[in-house]
C-alpha cells in the first residue's frame, strides 16, 4: 500500500508521526506482519487469587 514511500508521506497520510511509522517499520522487517497486531492487555493482574475468585463468584451467586 505505502510500498516505496518516506516516512514523512506515509506519516502524513496516516496521521501518525513519523516516528511511529520508523517504529512499524522496523517492527515488520524484524518480526514480520505479527509485530505490528496489537497485543490484548486486560490491565493490571489480578491482587486475589483463582479460590478468591470463586468464593466470591459463589458468594454473589447464592446471595452472600
Amino acid at each position: 500500500m505505502f510500498e516505496h514511500q518516506d516516512f514523512t508521506k506515509v506519516a502524513e497520510l496516516t496521521k501518525k508521526s513519523r516516528k511511529k511509522v520508523q517504529v512499524w517499520v522496523n517492527l515488520f522487517n524484524e518480526r514480520g506482519l505479527k509485530a505490528l497486531i496489537p497485543k490484548i492487555t486486560h490491565g493490571h493482574p489480578s491482587s486475589i487469587s483463582e479460590d478468591q475468585k470463586e468464593e466470591l463468584k459463589n458468594g454473589w451467586l447464592n446471595g452472600f
